[in-house]
């Protein structure tokens, strides 16, 4: 009769093989790719800083200026993507951009004025900041997920 019971399994099956595999493999995985984490870490500090710092919480232009900044990066990002969706992506960001941009600029009423009356360019200039408004969101909210698979 046994006093004690001794395990029969080897070390490696009771600390389940993969998972150790799968530990050592993403440290390794971190420490290969720490130099181009921190080039590109400097590289969006010195791309956003001006935006950052001008930041205020109490104005919805500041957001719209973040996101517009991070669309138009991303899409050029995308130029160097070798994936079968990368131009309809590349497409979408810079479409969501210009919105933005059109948005923030608020030159509706101007280039309305171009083509119509006072009364029907006042119209004609909110009905297309809402439709400017209403396309970005449901640009954004139909992509966005499939932008980064």
């Amino acid at each position: 009769m046994r006093r004690f019971a001794y395990s029969v399994d080897p070390w490696y099956t009771r600390w389940q093989y993969s998972e150790a595999w799968w530990a050592i493999s993403r440290f390794g995985s971190k420490v290969r790719g720490l130099p181009n984490n921190i080039v590109t870490g400097i590289r969006n500090i010195i791309r956003y800083l001006p935006l950052i710092w001008n930041d205020r919480d109490w104005d919805w232009m500041y957001l719209a200026l973040l996101m517009e900044a991070k669309l138009r990066y991303m899409s050029v990002s995308t130029k160097d993507w070798h994936v079968m969706g990368a131009p309809r992506t590349r497409r979408q960001t810079m479409i969501c951009a210009h919105l933005l941009h059109r948005i923030l600029a608020d030159d509706y009423m101007t280039n309305a004025q171009k083509s119509f009356p006072y009364r029907a360019a006042l119209l004609m200039s909110e009905r297309q900041k809402k439709e400017d408004l209403a396309y970005f969101g449901k640009l954004m909210g139909k992509h966005m997920i499939g932008w980064w698979d």
